[in-house]
């Protein structure tokens, strides 16, 4: 089906993956599974070397390459490997798609016994211990066997070789409705208990706890205050700040600007990011501190240079005169004349101005309960005031067009030492929100 694939298919940039995949190569460098053939290209010890030549810059073609392997799995393969719904899932899938492939039929009658008997062996023994905590492991067991049931259905009653496949309908709502009152009634309780903790990790696993005391019932009319409440309790707020310890006094709507930073992809469902101090009530958990700790502005410098540039061109005539002073004739008796030449020089002064801005600070992280620096992050940035403008002394007729282009350019005042700063503003939050961005893992 398959032909050899090109190296690139298999490339993958992070270090730690090339062990992953060599084993992978190791193991299947040729693997020939029901209607799939994936051939490597590439023979041993060529492996890591072709991934070094060939680096890719994100993990797009690892999962590409996952996804292709488990994709070309057999049913029968799920089967050995005791994935039973999977098998199911495949077998049914192939079985509407092309009837006639009937013998996948017994592999979808093997896995579904097996698949029952051990569900049902699993939540026999969850009930016969009686142990509250087990009815929501009990709720996803009776899903588990309806769905399946749903499934088979699908493709039963199925004659193959003189034999019928068909399955009594067994009715699991009852048992499940009771496993669902009963679990609703221990993640209730169980939400409350962890909700005295008070830590912050309680209050997101008592979240998860009345979160499915909804699904499972509408009983309980406080849920949707209790969910409320485990989480605002549970997030995580951040503020981040801007502090300016330099010898420059900054206008407050420059260090504002300094915060005007998307935060999309930085909240999640527990993290919670505040450019603006606005509730001054608000307890915050964490605090990003971005300190601006040097600024080194260059004085104002001009260099200049000249050059000259020399032109002939033509001023006027004078008759041609022989020997006796007397005006010479062509052939055709016209006066003879002869051009006269006239050398044009001008200097062209060149100046160059020039002015550079660096900026120097740290990210701290901090944590507030308890008090801890988590991190430090240094961060700077560049910017260059470059403009040179040129004026010419002499004839400008010398000029090349060149020269006649940079005398057009006039001069400008150098940028004070503040709006050299406010010019490189957009680089300062770059670098910011790169710092920031890369940090997240560090608050949770």
């Amino acid at each position: 089906m398959f032909q050899k694939w090109p190296v690139k298919y298999f490339i993958f940039t992070p270090v730690k993956f090339y062990g992953i995949l060599y084993v992978i190569y190791r193991r299947i460098k040729t693997i020939q599974l029901t209607n799939c053939f994936l051939i490597f290209p590439f023979e041993k010890g060529h492996f890591k070397n072709v991934l070094k030549k060939h680096p890719m810059k994100n993990l797009h073609y690892l999962l590409f390459f996952v996804l292709l392997v488990t994709s070309c799995a057999s049913p029968k393969k799920y089967l050995a490997n005791q994935n039973y719904d999977a098998a199911i899932g495949k077998a049914v899938h192939k079985l509407l798609k092309s009837p006639r492939k009937a013998e996948l039929m017994a592999t979808i009658d093997r896995a579904y016994k097996l698949a029952n008997q051990q569900d049902l062996e699993r939540v026999k023994f969850l009930e016969q211990e009686g142990s509250p905590r087990n009815y929501d492991e009990a709720v996803d067991i009776y899903r588990r066997l309806k769905n399946r049931q749903a499934l088979v259905n699908t493709v039963t009653p199925f004659r193959y070789n003189g034999k019928v496949y068909d399955y009594p309908l067994v009715d699991y709502d009852q048992k499940l409705i009771a496993s669902k009152r009963k679990a609703a009634d221990y993640l209730y309780a169980h939400g409350n208990k962890l909700m005295q903790n008070g830590d912050k990790e309680s209050f997101r696993k008592a979240y998860e706890a009345f979160r499915k005391v909804k699904e499972y019932t509408s009983d309980y009319t406080d849920i949707d205050q209790k969910m409320a409440e485990a989480h605002d309790k549970g997030m995580s707020r951040v503020l981040v700040q801007a502090i300016n310890n330099t010898h420059l006094k900054f206008s407050p709507q420059f260090m504002d600007n300094l915060l005007t930073i998307d935060n999309s992809g930085l909240n999640s469902d527990w993290v919670e990011y505040d450019f603006r101090d606005m509730d001054r009530q608000m307890q915050y958990d964490y605090y990003v501190n971005i300190n601006l700790n040097n600024i080194q502005i260059s004085p104002d410098q001009s260099e200049e240079k000249d050059y000259t540039e020399q032109k002939k061109v033509e001023d006027g005539w004078n008759y041609a005169l022989d020997s006796r002073g007397n005006v010479m004739k062509d052939s055709l008796g016209n006066d003879i004349k002869i051009k006269k030449y006239k050398e044009l020089k001008c200097t062209v002064i060149e100046t160059h101005q020039h002015k550079t801005c660096q900026v120097n600070g740290v990210v701290e992280y901090l944590q507030n309960n308890p008090s801890k620096l988590l991190r430090k992050v240094p961060i700077g940035t560049n910017l260059d005031f470059d403009h040179s403008w040129a004026r010419a002394v002499g004839d400008l007729g010398a000029l090349s067009e060149e020269s006649k282009k940079k005398c057009q350019v006039k001069a400008m005042p150098f940028p004070s030492n503040l709006d050299m700063v406010y010019e490189g503003t957009d680089k300062l939050k770059l670098a910011i929100t790169n710092v920031i961005r890369n940090n997240r893992r560090f608050i949770y």
